[in-house]
């Protein structure tokens, strides 16, 4: 197989998913995928001659990482995470996608700290 049809190297497109992900560690990303040890990743990550984003790897990284759009790692085109994939939340009518998910997570974490903070007003005048 060539990497004529791509606009991006193997590496670069494996880099990008990484970095979408949050993921800086290629050991890390390949214990993620199943991997004993981190050389699929790494080798790829460094351009080594012949190691390439297969099948079998696009496969393991969807499988893992469902939202990881296929297209992006067969050739690097469109967007890195799927677009048009809704969230519902429980009793929210609200159409949340995925580019809502940073900041559902930020006012999560500022109502546990909330909750936190009275569970401990309740437990320090219980004391």
């Amino acid at each position: 197989k060539t990497n004529t049809m791509k606009t991006k190297s193997d590496s670069e497109i494996l880099k990008e998913v990484m970095d979408e992900l949050g993921i800086t560690n290629a050991s890390h990303f390949s214990r993620e995928l199943g991997y004993a040890n981190g050389s699929a990743i790494s080798n790829i990550l460094r351009g080594e001659k012949g190691k390439n984003i297969s099948e079998k790897l696009i496969a393991k990284i969807t499988d893992r990482y469902p939202l990881v759009d296929k297209l992006f790692l067969r050739k690097g085109e469109g967007t890195i995470l799927k677009q048009n994939t809704s969230i519902e939340l429980q009793g929210d009518k609200t159409n949340y996608t995925l580019n809502d998910l940073p900041k559902l997570t930020l006012q999560l974490l500022e109502e546990q700290k909330r909750t936190n903070e009275i569970l401990m007003k309740i437990y320090n005048r219980n004391l």
